[in-house]
């Protein structure tokens, strides 16, 4: 038996680990992060003092912003001088990967090209022969496509609720029913992010508790500090 000591903020762990391809290793890191996202050691975001109001360095922030408004107008200029329909197909072939990799990040691959024929009818792009598109694609587009062109507008209740309904116009997540269209609730455990088989799953992140989210969306606000 191989002996392992880790010293916590909560106290001394001594894990003990048959060494098999360096299995115990894995093991303890997913020990040693979860107990310290329980015993205080980190804080989720939302366990910070000033939660839910953003706070921001501007001085920090000024040069890679400068950066980012100087590549802005270059990138302005280039598109200035192709035609219109290049630049179409340059706002289409965006949009499309923003849905894509969008819906990736949930764990949902959705077919490209279908994604592609959704946004150029909307767009009112000519592709040539569209894509079959199914209500989910469909779903995911609007959002996309209603998050990116009025990026101004707050992002009210009733947006969020409606971006939610147009994901999931089932009311399922696959063979699970869910709450559409409202916030959550726990009465099924804490909303987590986590990873791993059953029994050693890591826990990336815990969203805040339920009975909290709807007073924090309405309280919060940006700004610098």
């Amino acid at each position: 038996m191989r002996s392992v000591t880790i010293r916590l903020a909560c106290g001394e762990w001594r894990l003990y680990r048959r060494i098999f391809c360096g299995k115990w290793l894995v093991d303890a890191e997913i020990a040693i992060h979860n107990i310290r996202m329980t015993s205080g050691d980190y804080q989720y975001i939302w366990q910070t003092g000033d939660w839910p109001n953003w706070r921001y360095d501007l001085a920090a922030l000024a040069s890679p912003m400068a950066e980012v408004s100087r590549a802005q107008g270059n990138l302005l200029g280039r598109l200035a001088d192709v035609g219109m329909a290049l630049r179409d197909q340059a706002r289409l072939a965006a949009l499309t990967e923003d849905v894509v990799k969008t819906s990736e990040i949930e764990g949902e691959p959705l077919n490209a090209e279908s994604v592609r024929s959704s946004i150029a009818r909307r767009l009112g792009v000519d592709i040539g022969a569209l894509a079959p598109v199914d209500r989910h694609v469909e779903g995911m587009v609007e959002m996309v496509l209603d998050a990116t062109a009025n990026c101004q507008a707050p992002v009210s209740r009733e947006r969020l609720f409606g971006w939610h309904a147009a994901l999931c116009p089932t009311g399922y997540s696959g063979l699970s029913r869910i709450k559409v269209g409202g916030w959550r609730d726990d009465a099924t455990g804490p909303m987590q992010v986590v990873s791993g088989l059953v029994g050693r799953q890591r826990v990336h992140f815990e969203a805040p508790p339920a009975d909290r989210v709807g007073n924090s969306f309405t309280a919060s606000k940006p700004h610098p500090g």
